[in-house]
């Protein structure tokens, strides 16, 4: 089982940071990811057709000016059974 645990920093990156989760997405179980945005989120789950994506609001970054949490995508065969 392979797992990614990356900080987003709300994909500030750009091409880097989605051609990274796409190019690892083939042999990644799961990729647990902070400072997303909603938005983020939303174009992570059509990156991830074969993931289950989980999100959880976190703050509103005053400097930034945005709301960001954490998000949890697992592949489709792994059984969640619960969330905290």
């Amino acid at each position: 089982m392979k797992i990614i645990f990356l900080n987003c920093w709300y994909a500030q990156a750009g091409k880097i940071f989605f051609d990274f989760v796409g190019k690892n997405s083939a042999n990644t179980d799961i990729f647990g990811l902070t400072e997303v945005q909603p938005e983020l989120f939303s174009e992570l789950k059509k990156l991830l057709p074969d993931f289950q994506g989980f999100y959880k609001e976190g703050v509103f970054d005053v400097g930034m000016g945005f709301k960001y949490g954490q998000a949890i995508f697992t592949r489709e065969k792994i059984n969640v059974k619960s969330l905290g």
